[in-house]
C-alpha cells in the first residue's frame, strides 16, 4: 500500500473529482494545470496530473509558473482564451494570485487549489 501524506491524499481527491468530470463527457474535458515548480514535490504533483489526465482522456493544457506571480496570470489569461473548463493549481502567493484567479471565476472557470489556496 502507498504511504501518501496528508497533501498528496488532497491532491489525489481533487484530481480524481476533476478528472470524473471527463468520464461522464461525450467529449474530452480541457482542463489546465498551473504548476508552481516542477522539482521535487511540485514534480511529483505535476507527474500525477499527467499521469491521470492521460489516463481519462483529459485534455491538459500545462505549464510552469516557476514561482513567478506575472507568468502565472499570463498564463490564466492563455488558459481562459483557450476555453479550459477547468483549472487546478498551487497559486504562487495568496495575495498577489488573487486577481488573476478572479479572473478564472469570472469567466465561469472552476478552479481546484492544492497546496496553497488565496486569502480571498
Amino acid at each position: 500500500m502507498f504511504n501518501r501524506n496528508p497533501i498528496q491524499k488532497i491532491v489525489l481527491a481533487l484530481v480524481s473529482i476533476l478528472f470524473t468530470m471527463a468520464s461522464f463527457s461525450a467529449f474530452a474535458v480541457k482542463v489546465g494545470a498551473i504548476y508552481l515548480d516542477s522539482q521535487g514535490f511540485y514534480g511529483g504533483i505535476q507527474k500525477g496530473i499527467m499521469t491521470a489526465g492521460a489516463d481519462e482522456g483529459v485534455e491538459l493544457i500545462g505549464n510552469n509558473s516557476q514561482g513567478d506571480v506575472t507568468k502565472e496570470s499570463e498564463f490564466i489569461d492563455q488558459l481562459i482564451a483557450a476555453g479550459v473548463e477547468a483549472v487546478i493549481m498551487s497559486p504562487v502567493s495568496v495575495d498577489a494570485s488573487v486577481a488573476a484567479v478572479e479572473r478564472l471565476n469570472e469567466a465561469g472557470i472552476p478552479v481546484v487549489c492544492y497546496n496553497t489556496c488565496l486569502s480571498d
